[in-house]
């Protein structure tokens, strides 16, 4: 492909992760990206290029926004521990004490904690029954459907991945708790105080910022995840239902951009996404509580999970470092002990790193293959990693 433009900055020290970031251009078939490094609290990376939307000839500029998708548990959760900080919740209590519509109708969930919700431990990770043409964009709906719905397991005995029933179930927990919707906690409580460009609604005025989503290349030389191959297998399976029942859910279309999605659908920058977790990388600042801070590093769920079906690990919230065994594809999150991000479909990550006091973000256009990080992904930590000194205990 033609050489892409690169722009933005990088300190002397970080030029050859300028260099991994444009080899992603040249290599590995990316479209439209930005990186966003924020170390001490300063930013040292700042990059963006490529092709926000390539059919209309419009570069990604400073200010792009894109999807970042299950990036979104990681902003909702972090406003779930704030609320914690205020004293407007607390994570071992039942559910049922803010909202007790949610056991009402299958009391097997009734001792459900937000501590099960965070660590995906509520045993709800896909909706039963189909869902209608734009289903997502009905928050009571979707709300009502959870209540409804029975547990696959007891809650808090075991993980599966909620791939998109987190951002419902952790969502209307916070709306209960802190008295406004989703969005309106996520901007009053952090994206505004912060001052970062990441939105879980987004107002129609920044449509046109908004790069366009491509689908991915398949791979049809090498084996898909065991995840992949069941929801291929066997669309009415657990691992299909929790892809494709999702009321034809299009990223590209504006309404889903405009509906609380506290899962999956938030948009934001590269810098918007580093800067939510940079407070976190330096101890919480005013962001969090340092006792709150230890809670998204210290794994809960770690093993086979039940929909995945891969050996993951999660905190309250939070993705823990995760790696591949032999012969699966992408199920890597390759970031160190300690440390605590989240990954979104299609490769983007964001990180934050305390021994390090260092913050990460990745995010682009084009959707690339596995549940994880994949060769752009990699490619950027991986060099990253090589960069920076030895990591310091934290404590």
């Amino acid at each position: 492909m033609t050489e892409a433009t690169i722009a933005g900055h990088a300190d002397p020290t970080f030029a050859p992760l300028a260099d991994a970031f444009a080899d992603n251009f040249t290599r590995h078939g990316e479209i439209g990206a930005a990186l966003c490094v924020i170390l001490e609290g300063e930013v040292v990376v700042d990059l963006w290029g490529g092709m926000a939307d390539p059919d209309q000839g419009r570069p990604w500029r400073e200010d792009t926004l894109v999807p970042v998708f299950s990036n979104t548990k990681l902003a909702t959760a972090i406003l779930a521990h704030r609320l914690i900080d205020e004293g407007l919740l607390l994570p071992d209590v039942p559910v049922t004490r803010w909202w007790p519509e949610y056991a009402a109708a299958t009391p097997a969930k009734a001792d459900t904690t937000l501590h099960d919700m965070l660590a995906h431990r509520a045993g709800l990770p896909a909706f039963p029954t189909p869902l209608p043409k734009g289903a997502f964009l009905d928050w009571g709906a979707m709300v009502g459907r959870l209540e409804k719905a029975a547990p696959l397991w007891a809650p808090g005995t075991d993980h599966g991945y909620h791939m998109l029933t987190f951002g419902w179930l952790v969502g209307e927990v916070l709306r209960r708790a802190g008295g406004a919707g989703l969005d309106a906690l996520f901007r009053d409580r952090i994206a505004g105080p912060l001052g970062i460009d990441l939105h879980i609604s987004l107002p129609e005025s920044e449509d046109h910022r908004v790069a366009l989503v491509l689908k991915g290349r398949i791979d049809r030389e090498n084996p898909p995840a065991p995840f992949y191959a069941a929801v291929f297998a066997d669309p009415d399976s657990l691992q299909g239902r929790a892809m494709l029942n999702t009321g034809r859910w299009d990223w590209n279309d504006p309404a889903y951009r405009r509906a609380e999605i506290g899962a999956a659908g938030a948009v934001g920058t590269a810098r918007g996404l580093a800067g939510l977790v940079s407070p976190l990388a330096m101890g919480g600042g005013d962001l969090l509580s340092a006792e709150r801070v230890a809670a998204l590093a210290r794994p809960v769920s770690r093993g086979p999970d039940r929909l995945l079906l891969a050996d993951t690990a999660f905190s309250e919230g939070a993705m823990l470092a995760m790696h591949s065994p032999d012969g699966m594809r992408d199920m890597d999150f390759p970031i160190p002990p300690g440390s605590f991000g989240h990954v979104g479909m299609g490769g983007s990550f964001v990180l934050a790193d305390p021994a390090r006091r260092l913050a990460t973000a990745y995010v682009m256009n084009r959707l690339g293959e596995g549940l994880l990080v994949n060769e752009r992904g990699r490619h950027i930590l991986v060099t990253l990693d090589r960069l920076l000194p030895p990591r310091r205990a934290t404590g």
